[in-house]
């Protein structure tokens, strides 16, 4: 007898869901960064034509603003020279005329003792005298006043500011040292003359007036005279530091 052998039979694993569902491959794309967007530059941007056109407008805007303001300036340089040289002929014109005051002072009190010196002389004549040297007086000590309160430079900034700008800015005390001098001297000089006047109309002594006249009352009224014509020339000197600061 022919033995068969029979196929050995070896126990079924369990077939799980698992192993009967297909492997996934899961593929992954790389991700890309995102792009910055660069702002544009329009200057950039623009043709060769368009951008000389630009910068020849810009140019030009650039210079127009310069050129305007240098006008202001200008014009306001121009302003305060003006001003100033309207202050000086205003000066000019009081103090020539207070020159006058000090001229005519001098050859009124000379007349009034001539008039007092004759025999038998015109009351009407001395108190008339008498009262135009006083009138004198007083126009030249408002003139006097006037300039020193009001006119000098260093009373005015803007003045100041334009002799800095020429190199002078020692011309301020220089002015204010000569007004002291004309002040001084025409005090020294009105004392003079009312004790020459005093001589005439109050003791009578006309010889006392007369050696009067001549050591004290001439003099210093020469001195008053020379103090305030120094003070003209001076100020006359001002108009060429204004132009000075102008074509600084």
């Amino acid at each position: 007898m022919s033995t068969f052998s029979r196929p050995s039979r070896h126990p079924s694993t369990p077939t799980t869901s698992t192993q009967l569902q297909p492997t996934r491959i899961q593929t992954t794309l790389p991700i890309r960064p995102a792009r910055r967007r660069v702002p544009r530059n329009l200057l950039l941007d623009l043709p060769i034509a368009g951008r000389l056109t630009l910068g020849f407008v810009v140019a030009a805007l650039i210079a127009g603003l310069a050129a305007g303001t240098v006008g202001i300036l200008r014009t306001q340089s121009l302003s305060r020279q003006s001003d100033f040289y309207q202050h000086l002929l205003q000066l000019n014109t009081s103090l020539t005329t207070g020159r006058s005051f000090l001229q005519l002072m001098d050859s009124k009190v000379h007349q009034t003792l001539n008039d007092a010196t004759v025999p038998n002389p015109s009351q009407e004549t001395l108190a008339a005298d008498r009262k135009a040297i006083q009138n004198l007086t007083v126009l030249y000590t408002n003139t006097l006043t006037k300039y020193v309160q009001n006119d000098l430079l260093d009373q005015h900034a803007d003045e100041i500011a334009l002799l800095n700008e020429g190199g002078h800015s020692e011309q301020p005390s220089q002015q204010r040292s000569l007004a002291n001098s004309a002040i001084r001297t025409w005090q020294l000089y009105n004392s003079a003359q009312q004790q020459e006047l005093d001589y005439i109309f109050i003791t009578g002594n006309l010889q006392n007036a007369q050696i009067f006249e001549h050591a004290q009352a001439e003099p210093t009224n020469a001195d008053a005279l020379s103090a305030l014509q120094a003070l003209i020339q001076f100020d006359g000197s001002l108009a060429d530091a204004v132009r000075n600061a102008a074509i600084v």
